[in-house]
């Protein structure tokens, strides 16, 4: 009846704090103990982590950070499998033994918390007057031992399959951002390319009629200008043609100066609908640079993108690219 209603608290919640909280409180009632803790044991790192205590009357015993333990005191209870220790004689950590010492406590026990080979932990039950547990009381107690461990393993599987499925949640999130990147990218570059064979007409013919020498000055203006806009529509059409290739990341020598330029090429609508003005500032004598220039593209861009709403208006921004000392 007793390791029903235990059982039944520690399966209540998954939050493992607060089930053994209450378990302890349902044991110190149950034994007439003073006082009783709750440790967990990390065998890699040999360190002691209260979760739960009741009982604890001083500042000192309510606060125990977080403590080393004796590699002798794990490899003695590894080694004899123990299952319940008289806290007398064991190596226990000094600020352990003085919080005990402060709490009065004369007589208290250690019930060893197992998972298979391993050490979960220990459950100490104490008194402040002289106490002994009968065999009975002693098979209960590693019996509560037990439900606790199962309710640790339980924890601990229940934190694994929550950031297992986060995991999983995100990386799915991030497949279906590639696969609509992938489409847009796809459809960019049909776009690009049917671009490309009206642009190489406008571009030959605006040459042949600057080249002809037939035309009056205000025709040459006009077909200059064209020539020139169809360049410009040409770089932008190329480089939406690199913004969609897939390609592997990879580092490769490259002008920061011109992926600036060509960035800003592809934003030059959205900034002009927005009445922005860029101004450029940039030093002619960097040096080359090795990065990928897909991602250093991206990075302008989004960057554009966070700074690019504004009132309305103009709106000049003035950008300098040059060498300082330290970068």
């Amino acid at each position: 009846m007793v390791l029903n209603s235990i059982g039944q608290t520690l399966t209540e919640s998954f939050d493992l704090n607060d089930s053994v909280q209450r378990t302890l409180r349902q044991m110190t009632e149950l034994f007439s103990l003073d006082a009783s803790s709750l440790y967990l044991v990390d065998e890699a790192t040999l360190s002691l982590r209260r979760i739960a205590a009741v009982g604890q009357r001083t500042e000192q015993g309510r606060h125990i950070p977080p403590l080393k333990m004796q590699p002798e005191l794990l490899q003695h209870i590894k080694a004899v499998h123990a299952t319940f220790l008289s806290a007398q004689g064991l190596p226990i950590p000094t600020v352990l033994r003085e919080a005990q010492r402060k709490e009065e406590l004369q007589s208290a026990f250690v019930v060893i918390l197992w998972s298979k080979d391993r050490v979960r932990g220990g459950l100490v039950v104490g008194s402040r007057a002289p106490r002994e547990f009968s065999p009975a009381d002693i098979n209960l107690l590693i019996a509560v031992g037990s439900q606790i461990s199962n309710a640790i393993d339980r924890s601990v599987l229940y934190e694994e399959t929550r950031l297992a499925y986060e995991n999983l949640r995100r990386t799915q999130e991030q497949l279906l951002h590639s696969e609509k990147m992938a489409a847009v990218g796809q459809l960019i570059s049909g776009v690009a390319h049917e671009l490309n064979n009206p642009l190489t007409a406008i571009l030959g013919y605006s040459q042949l009629l600057l080249s002809s020498g037939q035309m009056p000055a205000q025709g040459m203006e006009y077909s200059d200008k064209l020539y020139k806009q169809a360049q410009r529509t040409h770089r932008i059409v190329q480089n939406l043609l690199s913004f969609a290739r897939q390609h592997k990341p990879e580092r490769i020598a490259v002008q920061l100066n011109q992926i600036l330029q060509d960035t800003l090429a592809l934003r030059d609508y959205d900034l002009r609908l927005s009445n922005v003005r860029v101004h450029y500032d940039l030093a002619p004598d960097l040096p080359m640079t090795a990065a990928d220039p897909s991602p250093a593209s991206a990075g302008i861009s989004e960057s554009g993108e966070q700074r690019g709403g504004c009132d309305p208006g103009i709106l000049e921004r003035w950008g300098s690219l040059g060498q300082h000392e330290g970068h």
